[in-house]
């Protein structure tokens, strides 16, 4: 790829407001973390209690346009806030905005 001459290849439509993007060179595809609700985000940031639904998507940029192939969307506590996906061989590591964990679910 040319980094000094980006081409657009196609737009991706999300349903939410992206936050981190991770590559999986390995399989060429691309994980984007999202936030559903903005404002439900911005309640999260004045304390736990108030859950920001988030989400996990995975496209395959093999295909012109990407294609979704795995959806992942989340609401709890502990899932609230996600910011960031980065996959693993048969899972995928999870990192929220407010929280100084990391929380690896299987992926099916």
């Amino acid at each position: 790829a040319d980094f000094l001459r980006p081409q657009h290849i196609g737009n991706i439509e999300l349903n939410g407001f992206p936050d981190n993007l991770s590559h999986d060179l390995k399989n060429n595809t691309l994980w984007v973390a999202s936030h559903l609700k903005i404002l439900a985000l911005k309640k999260h940031s004045e304390g736990p209690k108030h859950v920001s639904p988030s989400q996990i998507e995975q496209y395959d940029l093999n295909q012109i346009p990407p294609k979704m192939i795995y959806k992942m969307t989340g609401a709890s506590e502990r899932l609230s806030g996600i910011s960031v996906g980065e996959p693993k061989k048969d899972s995928i590591l999870l990192g929220t905005i407010y929280r100084n964990e990391v929380v690896e679910c299987g992926i099916k």
